[in-house]
């Protein structure tokens, strides 16, 4: 097997490790897509494609004008088929984080709510001994 062969299989196996890095995310559900793990699967993604991209530029190094125009790595185009799925997996991670942090943004301001809520109905029952209401909070 010739270096071209070589790099062309370790490419091969990168892009279907690639094309499958989406699903496999989504099969966690909801539950296990947490912002640590999310962020994980980015960095992993993100040096995966790193490595598709170092070898594409390998690849097209070594291909003579024949290999370029007829194998079907360069006349698929299955480089910008990668990067399509790239750009489509990390959007879908991305937009998971974002709906992460604003669930934690609403409950912390559902917090603030019922605490401004207790504070002013502490205030209203100034006049109820402190027996029956319990002790004042802060």
């Amino acid at each position: 097997m010739n270096s071209f062969e070589k790099l062309m299989y370790k490419q091969s196996q990168l892009i279907k490790f690639m094309s499958r890095a989406l699903a496999n995310y989504k099969k966690l559900g909801q539950a296990k897509m947490t912002t640590a793990v999310t962020r994980n699967r980015i960095a992993l993604l993100q040096g995966q494609f790193t490595t598709v991209v170092d070898l594409d530029a390998k690849l097209y190094s070594l291909a003579d004008a024949n290999k370029r125009d007829n194998h079907a790595y360069f006349k698929e185009d299955q480089f910008s088929a990668c990067e399509d799925l790239y750009h489509e997996s990390l959007d879908f991670m991305h937009g998971k984080i974002a709906e992460n942090e604003s669930s934690v943004l609403s409950s912390t301001q559902i917090e603030n709510h019922a605490f401004a809520y207790i504070r002013h109905t502490d205030d209203s029952l100034e006049h109820v001994p402190y027996w029956i209401k319990g002790p004042r909070r802060p």
